[in-house]
């Protein structure tokens, strides 16, 4: 539902609040938006940069969009596609890749398969500095995320080390416009134990500590 239904700011009498904050992301109908509709929370294979995004859609500029947000630093969003017809729901299949249907004459549904080649994340909120996501889940067995931001387009390396310091694994080692990403490790044939994950990006480098239990 739309977020000032039950917003305890904007809709006091709002019967069940409980839970609930100020939206962490408002539509601002500047541009012909409307109505939001979805969502999911990525939880599929196909599309690693997604994992972990809040997949919706905008019923009238028949857009969908992924939500960032890690409870610490400013939401922000990145078009995904732009389609002929408007939206009316969104589902799983058992694999939960994310599947759209649309409210036209077709009555077509339509599987995400990842960011649009040719869409930019919104400007106005990306990053403003570098920074290192603790991973999540921590501890974790048998993967986990691990995300990171870049206020501007930057070469990342981002490795895995083990306790004594030796290079398990490299994650991403690659060119990448600003914005906010996230990379899954799976550590199914690592032994139980305190891992490091290093990211170094135009001479930023940060290192957190993450634990792997089985």
């Amino acid at each position: 539902m739309e977020g000032f239904i039950c917003n305890p700011v904007g809709n006091p009498t709002c019967q069940d609040t409980a839970g609930l904050v100020s939206p962490i992301w408002d539509s601002s109908h500047n541009n012909g938006e409307a109505a939001i509709l979805g969502g999911y929370v990525y939880r599929g294979s196909a599309i690693p940069s997604l994992y972990g995004m809040y997949i919706f859609g905008d019923y009238e500029l028949k857009n969908t969009w992924g939500l960032m947000y890690d409870g610490i630093h400013p939401a922000s969003t990145i078009l995904l596609s732009q389609e002929s017809g408007a939206f009316s729901i969104f589902g799983v299949d058992t694999s939960r890749e994310i599947y759209l249907c649309s409210y036209s004459s077709t009555g077509r549904i339509f599987k995400l398969t990842g960011p649009a080649s040719n869409v930019a994340q919104d400007k106005v909120n990306l990053p403003r500095l570098y920074h290192l996501n603790q991973n999540y889940p921590n501890p974790f067995k048998p993967s986990t995320v691990i995300s990171n931001q870049l206020p501007a387009l930057s070469k990342i390396n981002l490795k895995i080390y083990d306790l004594l310091g030796r290079e398990v694994t490299t994650i991403v080692d690659d060119m990448k416009p600003a914005g906010t990403y996230s990379a899954i490790w799976n550590a199914l044939d690592k032994p139980s134990g305190v891992y490091f994950y290093k990211l170094t990006a135009n001479g930023f480098v940060q290192t957190r500590k993450m634990i792997l239990q089985k």
